[in-house]
């Protein structure tokens, strides 16, 4: 009896032993690997200048004529009083660029309120006195391909206002704006 009790004893208490090493065992057969991917990304930009640099004047306008400073900065509809000028950006860049002239307004505005009708024309070119400008819409983004050879764009701005007969006296004036993005 006492050699059956040692040995059931003894049974007893290694079975249990086993039996956690094996589901030690056991569990280190079943473990798992998980793995995850994520994406590393970066957007390289280049310097972009851009600047205005010269205003678009028309000057003094007469009451009920149409005056227009066109592209090439020449004055149409009315006698120039040499003081007009053309709207001028300058964009420095030999890459592609898209560009839109950005809420073009209808009109210009006096310090009353009275408005005075503004229809825009524009054009671009490699020189900054207007040689060889390509016209466009300038309603429309425009694309400009990328140059090696070049320094700078040249984007143009003119426009003709139509004043009625009775138009308010005062200085007009409104804001411009463009966005330019490099790329195609």
């Amino acid at each position: 009896m006492g050699d059956n009790f040692s040995t059931k004893f003894l049974g007893w208490l290694i079975s249990p032993i086993i039996v956690f090493f094996s589901l030690f065992i056991v569990d280190n057969g079943l473990a798992q690997t998980n793995n995850a991917r994520a994406e590393a990304s970066a957007n390289i930009l280049w310097n972009l200048e851009l600047e205005g640099v010269q205003d678009l004047v028309f000057d003094q306008i007469e009451a009920g004529t149409i005056k227009e400073i066109d592209v090439d900065g020449s004055v149409l509809g009315q006698e120039a009083t040499g003081n007009e000028q053309i709207g001028i950006f300058r964009v420095q860049t030999k890459d592609a660029i898209n560009f839109q002239f950005t809420d073009l307004p209808t009109y210009m505005v006096n310090e009353q309120g009275f408005r005075l009708p503004i229809t825009f024309m524009a054009a671009w070119g490699e020189n900054r006195q207007g040689a060889d400008v390509n016209r466009l819409d300038p309603s429309l983004p425009i694309s400009i391909p990328a140059d090696e050879d070049r320094d700078y764009v040249y984007l143009f701005l003119g426009a003709s206002v139509n004043p009625s007969e009775d138009q308010a006296q005062g200085d007009y004036s409104i804001e411009l704006r463009i966005s330019v993005v490099y790329g195609s």
